[in-house]
């Protein structure tokens, strides 16, 4: 259950970094044509260097739309996803009378999981937050989140949600 629910979580992630990627990598389909020359030196400086959602927000910029708004509910889950995968990539374990990524990472999930009763411990992380429930939210937190990019950036259509529906049902 742990290795599956964990690499739900960093799939979830890596589905909107490949998605903002690859829009990049179909600039000339996707951003005006002046922005063009300029975009593939900006984009060796930012590839590694900067988050999903500030490349996403980059796209939105060259596309003359508004930035994303990071008080909504849905980006607020996006960023606990985000700091879910990032804290199980670089995992460190703490004392339990030490505990302050641990005690922050599961605030930041409480909002959006429930743990476990199984493996119900002080705080959802690192390991009560891993449930079907966790799997489910990541997944459909990950679609909602790249449709509504998409509806904001105008790229309604881009992405064919109808022929993965089936896949995607958790």
């Amino acid at each position: 259950m742990r290795d599956h629910a964990v690499s739900c979580v960093l799939l979830a992630d890596a589905a909107i970094e490949s998605y903002a990627n690859e829009l990049f990598s179909d600039a000339s389909k996707i951003f005006p044509q002046e922005f063009l020359a300029g975009l593939d030196m900006l984009w060796g400086e930012i590839e590694r260097k900067k988050s999903s959602i500030d490349k996403l927000d980059l796209a939105l910029t060259l596309r003359r739309k508004s930035k994303l708004d990071r008080k909504l509910p849905l980006l607020k889950a996006i960023h606990a996803l985000g700091r879910l995968r990032n804290e199980l990539t670089h995992f460190k374990p703490e004392w339990s009378h030490q505990q302050k990524k641990q005690l922050s990472i599961s605030s930041d999930l409480a909002d959006h999981l429930q743990p476990n009763q199984w493996m119900k411990k002080d705080s959802l992380f690192p390991s009560a937050w891993i449930a079907h429930s966790s799997t489910v939210w990541a997944v459909n937190t990950t679609i909602e989140f790249l449709k509504h990019f998409e509806a904001q950036a105008d790229l309604v259509g881009r992405t064919a949600w109808q022929d993965f529906q089936s896949r995607l049902i958790p």
